[in-house]
């Protein structure tokens, strides 16, 4: 059985700050609240799942995905922002049959080769 995509950004959360001590992760929400008749917008849509700095303040971007998830139109397009203002940004893709352990080991090994070009 594959993981679920919020499993797996919870399994991350959980293991950077131990095995990526100089980077700070934070979950980023999209979407939008209807409180009575008020509504507040949030984020834009395709921002990255997660965002974070590494220490000196570095940004990078990571959009997640399990394995059969696919991006959309509009994270694509804030893949390509990041990219044109020098924002370091990875896709992060589950592989089929990967436990979450090996799933999240995997990823931090691809977000520490990204850090090398920061």
């Amino acid at each position: 059985m594959n993981p679920l995509e919020s499993e797996l950004q919870s399994a991350l959360l959980f293991a950077a700050p131990t095995a990526l001590p100089t980077l700070r992760l934070f979950r980023r929400n999209v979407g939008a609240a209807t409180y009575g008749k008020n509504t507040v917008t949030f984020g834009t849509k395709g921002m990255a799942d997660l965002w974070g700095y590494w220490r000196g303040g570095r940004a990078i971007e990571l959009e997640l995905k399990a394995a059969t998830g696919v991006s959309s139109k509009e994270q694509k397009a804030w893949a390509a922002f990041c990219r044109a203002w020098g924002v370091p940004h990875a896709v992060l893709r589950a592989r089929e049959g990967e436990t979450i352990a090996e799933t999240v080991a995997r990823w931090i090994e691809e977000v520490r080769t990204l850090s090398k070009g920061v």
